[in-house]
């Protein structure tokens, strides 16, 4: 995942990488564990969605669009994360675009 961020290819193996963690997860199938795993990918990937959505909004069309399909991808990795680590807390419905506000929410700290 950290390599596909690194690329900005995490679209790219977005399915490969859900499925893994689909087949780990029925492997290991302790909560506990899968919230450390959700935890530290929801900071990342918050992060990274953040970036590339800023970055989206000066770019070419074709590159905005890439954008958001990493941002996607990046919300489908975190809501396979979040339901192995069963986690269902506040705002699990997400926000109205359809982004992981629901996550952001959690992540994210105000700055003065």
């Amino acid at each position: 995942m950290f390599e596909a961020l690194g690329t900005r290819t995490l679209a790219a193996v977005r399915d490969s990488l859900v499925l893994e963690f689909e087949a780990l997860g029925q492997r290991v199938p302790a909560e506990k564990m899968w919230k450390s795993v959700y935890d530290n990918a929801t900071f990342v990937l918050n992060l990274y969605v953040r970036r590339t959505t800023e970055y989206a909004q000066t770019a070419p069309a074709d590159i905005a669009g890439k954008s958001r399909n990493e941002a996607d991808a990046a919300d489908a990795v975190l809501d396979v994360l979040q339901r192995l680590s069963g986690d269902d807390g506040p705002g699990a419905q997400g926000r109205e675009d359809g982004r992981i506000g629901r996550k952001i929410k959690r992540a994210s700290v105000d700055r003065p």
